[in-house]
């Protein structure tokens, strides 16, 4: 992965690892006001972005069809809480949330 990013703006550009010699492609394209990160979990990717969501929130998306248009939702957005960031393992993810002041880590399984 290589990411590119201003302070109001995220692009991810994605290569497939099994495969060395294959180019570079663009995950999602810039977007005025739009940030996302991005991790790789078995046959999807789960982003974390601001899109309609302050706070941030976690979407999912396909390996091929990574537009933003082919986003659709993870994980509840909750307004009162910052999503910090997130973790993939295996059979889980560990999202890491700032709500009232304190720090919480929420798990939750892969269905």
């Amino acid at each position: 992965m290589i990411v590119s990013a201003k302070k109001t703006t995220t692009e991810f550009q994605i290569a497939d690892a099994n495969n060395p010699d294959s180019p570079f492609r663009v995950f999602s394209p810039r977007h005025e006001g739009r940030e996302y990160s991005i991790e790789h979990h078995h046959n999807k990717f789960i982003i974390r972005t601001n899109d309609n969501a302050p706070n941030f929130k976690l979407m999912q998306c396909g390996l091929e069809n990574t537009q933003f248009s082919d986003w659709t939702h993870f994980m509840d957005y909750d307004p009162k809480a910052y999503c910090e960031g997130f973790q993939v393992f295996d059979d889980y993810i560990a999202v890491e949330e700032r709500k009232a002041g304190l720090v919480q880590i929420k798990i939750l399984p892969f269905n």
